[in-house]
């Protein structure tokens, strides 16, 4: 529903309100190259996070969000400066932060004396909010209170989350999705057991949500088994679940709706082997083995000398 109006495009925002989006014309190549960047499609990329300070915050919330931004990097964008944005009250702010650095998540820290040491965690779909939750944070531990060996650039973590409350009511199950998308860093269809080296562990008890990182240190073992051990490196947080913003039912279907494009087609009578050979099979009409003509060979050909002795008898 969107009608070109001068430059300007009308369209219908998700809560029913009605927007202006200034359609951008590229001047130069540059500008065409990055706007074709940003564009949809099929496969998207990484999900970019934004961490932003509020109006007022503390020692322990600007620790938590560098910590955070270690972790996430290189798909971190940090603003040090204070920003007076309250987002549960208006969002239009994180929604024109997330449009102009094309991110899609954010983590909003703030302090005050009703909710202190607070951490907003959210994500947009196509720029506008589509759900958030509010954590306080009642312990935490950093990189540097930790003596361990943080965890490498850009590396892949393996999510683990304990608790049979994720499931019992749709907060919390939105929050599980939310570190998912939080911690996931890029999809990858393989990897290699030396390559994983790092366990996020999230557990939730009693609406309280322990975040654990720990550093997995591969041993040699004798037999064939390979043995392992988890080292604290931090960041450990205990936080507890406030407030939370959730969109519709039928929006979130629509943010997690993919494309058909996306998904292979599966093709009739074409398969893989266990080695991964491609392997066809091919549907014949039976046959007549006796009009069947095979490889004439000189041993079944008839003599000369018996085709003149038939013709001479014949006569």
């Amino acid at each position: 529903n969107a009608e070109y109006m001068g430059g300007l495009v009308l369209g219908l925002h998700h809560s029913r309100r009605m927007v202006l989006v200034r359609r951008i014309k590229p001047k130069n190549q540059r500008v065409k190259r990055a706007l074709k960047a940003r564009e949809a499609k099929i496969v998207e990329n990484p999900k970019t996070t934004l961490l932003v300070r509020g109006q007022k915050t503390s020692e322990t919330v600007n620790r938590l969000l560098t910590d955070l931004y270690l972790l996430k990097q290189p798909l971190a964008i940090h603003f040090k400066r204070k920003n007076a944005i309250h987002p549960f009250e208006d969002a239009s702010s994180l929604e024109f932060f997330s449009r102009m650095n094309d991110s899609s998540l954010f983590a909003f820290g703030s302090h005050s004396k009703k909710r202190p040491n607070n951490l907003v965690l959210g994500r947009m779909f196509d720029h506008h909010m589509l759900d958030m939750v509010e954590l306080g944070v009642e312990r935490y531990q950093g990189f540097s209170d930790l003596k361990g060996d943080s965890p490498a650039f850009g590396e892949k973590p393996c999510l683990v989350f304990q608790g049979q409350e994720w499931d019992s009511s749709e907060d919390l199950t939105r929050l599980k999705s939310l570190f998912l998308d939080f911690f996931r860093g890029k999809e990858v269809t393989k990897l290699a057991m030396d390559g994983l080296q790092h366990v996020i562990a999230v557990s939730v008890s009693e609406r309280m949500v322990y975040l654990r990182q720990y550093k997995l240190i591969w041993k040699r073992s004798v037999e064939q088994l390979a043995t392992c051990e988890l080292s604290p490196c931090g960041p450990f947080v205990d936080f507890s679940v406030r407030r939370s913003h959730l969109s519709s039912e039928e929006l979130y279907k629509t943010a997690c709706k993919q494309p058909k494009q996306s998904t292979p087609r599966k093709t009739k009578n074409i398969d893989k082997s266990a080695l991964g050979d491609r392997v066809g099979r091919i549907h014949l009409h039976r046959q007549n083995y006796a009009r069947l003509q095979a490889r004439k060979m000189k041993g079944l050909k008839k003599r000369l000398d018996s085709r003149k002795g038939k013709s001479a008898a014949t006569e």
